[in-house]
């Protein structure tokens, strides 16, 4: 998206260093491998009569079908109240699991473990306390889940830890998991802008 911005020309601000970058923000960025249809990124332009229309006409002039923005705006809400984030976790072979799949978030209690990234620290928390929503259906072969999962600055679960948690429940690590992310919300469930 940098390389984007950078080709479309936009007056947008850059840090004020030796090899100055264009300074932006991206809520909360996706691990490699998961696939989304909802992004939000936040810039300064420094020409303030810029609008909105034009800035986006630049910008799809310039990406391709795979990283296409479909909106802009000013902002409306802060990054830092980000505080959960749909996901779509399709179980590739998985929909002749699906009672078991569902039995798996009727539990009244659901353990996970994170390991830290910075301390290698391992914390325990139950999946089933954080998660606003777990839905499964079947999709063909496919099982397709719909999980609502903190993803905010004070907490963020990763949907590949359910995944992996529900594979072993199901006793089927072997079975692929793609996970899409479908939106971003504030604590009140309201879609991010």
């Amino acid at each position: 998206m940098l390389r984007a911005l950078q080709r479309s020309g936009l007056p947008v601000w850059r840090t004020q260093g030796f090899h100055p970058h264009i300074y932006c923000t991206f809520a909360h960025p996706l691990s490699l491998g998961y696939t989304s249809s909802y992004e939000v990124m936040e810039l300064r332009v420094t020409d303030d009569g810029l609008q909105s229309s034009e800035m986006l006409a630049r910008l799809q002039k310039v990406c391709n079908q795979d990283i296409f923005p479909t909106a802009a705006g000013d902002a409306v809400m802060k990054i830092n109240s980000l505080a959960f984030a749909g996901y779509e976790l399709l179980i590739c072979g998985g929909a002749n699991a699906l009672e078991r799949i569902q039995a798996f978030f009727d539990q009244p209690s659901i353990p996970l473990e994170r390991v830290s990234k910075k301390t290698g620290r391992v914390s325990r928390f139950d999946l089933k306390e954080k998660m606003r929503e777990a839905l499964a259906v079947a999709q063909g072969e496919d099982a397709r889940i719909r999980l609502i999962l903190p993803a905010g600055p004070k907490e963020t679960v990763n949907p590949g830890l359910a995944a992996g948690a529900l594979l072993r429940f199901l006793g089927r690590e072997e079975l692929r998991v793609q996970v899409h992310r479908f939106g971003l919300y504030d604590q009140e469930m309201n879609l991010f802008l």
